[in-house]
């Protein structure tokens, strides 16, 4: 196993049905962060642009039926983190991706001195596990996190509202977050 996949087995959240061992289809199990530990202490704040986007993605989602990845860009302040700005993109087939025009945005942030971006996606409201992260998501907010040396924060938007999570890089595990 690869340091993240052995990382993300030992999360506390990882489902003991595995006995600790990562899956060929991680794609095929879930996480519900509504267990995870709240981080207290990380504020969120967006612009108008940003909750309306949100929204838009969230409705789009369920219209189109597929999923958005959707990437947050912002900045910490002295009264938390703001996100002003964003790149959202529909999936051409059932999953998100993120493209690399989203990958370049987000490289250029997170090398701004205080900058900081939220690794957002949408779930189409199908079955019953829709609110959680699938094991795929975790695993790359962990890679992400060990390539960056930084926490991770994502972001996961159903036609419930939305959810944020971040990966810490010290503690090695999952946290969710209140805005």
């Amino acid at each position: 196993m690869t340091r993240s996949e052995v990382l993300l087995t030992q999360s506390k959240y990882y489902p003991r049905a595995l006995k600790g061992t990562f899956p060929t289809r991680p794609e095929f199990f879930s996480v519900d962060p509504s267990k995870f530990d709240i981080r207290v202490g990380t504020r969120m704040d967006f612009s108008v642009v940003i909750s309306e986007g949100i929204k838009t993605v969230a409705e789009q989602t369920q219209e189109h039926g597929r999923e958005y990845s959707i990437m947050f860009y912002g900045e910490d302040t002295p009264h938390g983190y703001y996100f002003d700005n964003f790149y959202a993109q529909r999936a051409m087939s059932a999953g998100a991706f993120y493209t690399p025009k989203q990958k370049a945005w987000t490289d250029q942030c997170l090398a701004r001195k205080k900058g900081e971006v939220i690794y957002g996606h949408t779930h189409v409201a199908k079955g019953s596990v829709y609110n959680n992260f699938s094991l795929t998501d975790l695993h790359y907010y962990i890679k992400r996190s060990l390539e960056t040396k930084r926490d991770v924060y994502a972001m996961l938007i159903t036609k419930d509202g939305y959810t944020i999570i971040m990966y810490s890089y010290k503690e090695h595990e999952f946290f969710r977050v209140r805005d």
